[in-house]
């Protein structure tokens, strides 16, 4: 599906929030129906997988986020969940920054 031309409401509000590093699947941001974008920042030594709802896992996830990378997700407002693998003395957290109107 193409994105030219699309168009998002604007976003007047950011909110930031830091998880920190879970070797069990964690909440990363809850569902919102008025975000408009969530940037989510890895800040750890490790590798964290990212799911659009349910329960995250090394076989059953959406993204990978490598250690110091980002994944943006806009026009999604549902639950995100993540969890940090290999958990081998991770050090870190998730900044997560969500964008409302």
């Amino acid at each position: 599906m193409a994105t030219a031309g699309l168009r998002f409401p604007p976003a007047d509000n950011a909110t930031t929030t830091v998880v920190g590093a879970s070797a069990t699947s964690v909440e990363i941001i809850a569902a919102n129906t008025n975000r408009v974008k969530v940037t989510i920042r890895n800040d750890s030594n490790s590798r964290l997988y990212l799911r659009y709802g349910g329960t995250a896992s090394k076989t059953d996830h959406g993204f990978v986020i490598e250690a110091q990378e980002s994944h943006v997700a806009t026009n999604y407002t549902g639950l995100i969940v993540g969890i940090w693998i290999p958990l081998v003395q991770v050090a870190g957290n998730a900044r997560v920054t969500e964008e409302t109107p």
